[in-house]
């Protein structure tokens, strides 16, 4: 157990810890696939466990998987994401 609480390093980037939140499709986007205010307070509130490996984005509209799952197709998109 003191190992998964130990600091990592990977290149230029420390972390505090071993632990890792794993991806989640959590259909919280917009019906258009833009980032909302409930993924930040999702994402915000793991923020200080450990590092958060985002839920699934999908390239453009025509590779979206399901409904309400981001997209990041240009920078259109980037402001949503600046809060997460």
């Amino acid at each position: 157990m003191d190992s998964l609480l130990a600091p990592a390093i990977f290149g230029e980037i420390e972390l505090a810890n071993r632990v890792v939140m794993a991806p989640m499709t959590r259909s919280r986007a917009t019906v258009d696939g833009d980032a909302t205010d409930l993924m930040a307070a999702h994402y915000g509130a793991r923020a200080t466990a450990g590092l958060i490996v985002t839920e699934g984005i999908a390239p453009s509209e025509v590779g979206k998987g399901y409904c309400r799952t981001p997209v990041l197709d240009g920078p259109h998109r980037l402001d949503g994401w600046r809060r997460i």
